[in-house]
């Protein structure tokens, strides 16, 4: 579905991403992971088109979006949960969820439900001011929010941030589901091992801006998180 090919992108003159390549098939989950600032979130910006390509190529189903306007992308077929879950404070739930709503332009008709059902806590504080609800409310939101668009593609950066512990894993069989019921093919950033152990097919490790390893979720032994993780 997704093939990033030799990808170098950054902030101004600044390279942060070096020659990135990875490969995302349609319907697996793909997860990248690493320490704090080797660069997971940049190429999440660089693949969104938030940052342009300095070298490279990003492909989506076959077709070259290397240089397509990020809404372009989101009409493609690829929804974006940034880090930080990125909802919009002082709109209401319901707000938020309509304003995901205006990608899905030529699709077929939102299914409201469908969301509800994986959210059920969302349809609960529809009128709520997004910027009062808990950390895990707000996962649910952005999620949400990206899933009315009808992705193909879901890129979710660090949906276990600012989320507590004894809910990060609820949000990981949401993602599951997801993925399953709805067919849809995800790539997570993430850091929360139990998560990546849960749910990811592949890893990709991180380091300086560069992949330095592919590994299966399974094949992730103590020693190979010392090694990408630890500080």
């Amino acid at each position: 579905m997704l093939d990033v090919n030799n990808f170098t992108t950054g902030y101004n003159k600044i390279t942060i991403i070096r020659d990135v390549s990875i490969h995302v098939e349609t319907g697996k989950i793909i997860s990248i992971i690493g320490r704090n600032g080797v660069g997971k979130s940049t190429l999440m910006k660089g693949i969104m088109g938030i940052l342009p390509p300095n070298t490279g190529t990003i492909t989506l189903n076959n077709k070259n979006i290397t240089k397509a306007k990020t809404y372009t992308r989101a009409n493609l077929g690829i929804g974006y949960v940034p880090q930080g879950h990125g909802v919009f404070p002082n709109l209401t739930v319901e707000e938020n969820i309509r304003m995901g709503e205006s990608i899905s332009k030529g699709r077929k008709s939102s299914d409201f439900e469908v969301i509800y059902n994986f959210f059920p806590r969302i349809k609960e504080r529809l009128n709520q001011k997004a910027g009062t609800l808990s950390g895990g409310e707000r996962a649910q939101l952005s999620i949400g929010r990206a899933l009315i668009g009808q992705p193909d593609l879901l890129i979710l950066d660090e949906p276990s941030e600012g989320i507590q512990p004894n809910i990060i894993l609820s949000i990981g069989d949401i993602i599951k589901q997801i993925n399953k019921e709805l067919g849809l093919t995800v790539l997570l950033v993430e850091q929360h091992i139990g998560l990546i152990k849960s749910l990811a097919d592949t890893c990709y490790a991180m380091d300086k801006g560069s992949i330095v390893g592919e590994h299966a979720a399974d094949e992730l032994t103590s020693e190979l998180i010392q090694k990408y993780l630890s500080v």
